[in-house]
């Protein structure tokens, strides 16, 4: 330890060009390079299918509500309280809207959410 402070860190890298040079650190290079592009290659298509949906979203039509929530149950049509009480104002307010299940939570993990020209909106405290 004291050998690398005197030195500046100048053994430690000796040591790993050393090592980079043998056949595990070559293969280890390009695991690490094949785990980066995958990591890259996952992010783009993320964000595309993310950018497919709020395009689809936008399409809904002018003042039309895009509603987010998780799927409906068989009996009753949704689990989520929050989420049946916002789908009732919207029907007793007489609103257009439309039921996205696609992505049931929004960008801070809470359902349900909503959409209006697709702008999303942060939440559903308004409606309380």
């Amino acid at each position: 330890m004291a050998c690398v402070e005197r030195a500046g860190g100048g053994a430690v890298w000796t040591e790993l060009s050393r090592w980079a040079n043998t056949t595990a650190g070559r293969r280890l290079a390009k695991t690490l390079l094949a785990a980066a592009l995958l990591g890259v290659g996952l992010k783009l298509w993320d964000r595309r299918r993310r950018h497919q949906r709020r395009q689809r979203w936008s399409q809904a039509g002018k003042d039309v509500v895009v509603l987010h929530q998780f799927e409906r149950g068989t009996n009753m049509p949704n689990l989520s309280p929050f989420a049946l009480k916002l789908e009732t104002f919207l029907r007793m307010a007489n609103i257009q809207y439309v039921v996205d299940t696609e992505e049931p939570q929004g960008a801070r993990g809470k359902c349900p959410w909503i959409t209006i020209n697709g702008c999303p909106t942060r939440s559903s405290s308004w409606t309380t």
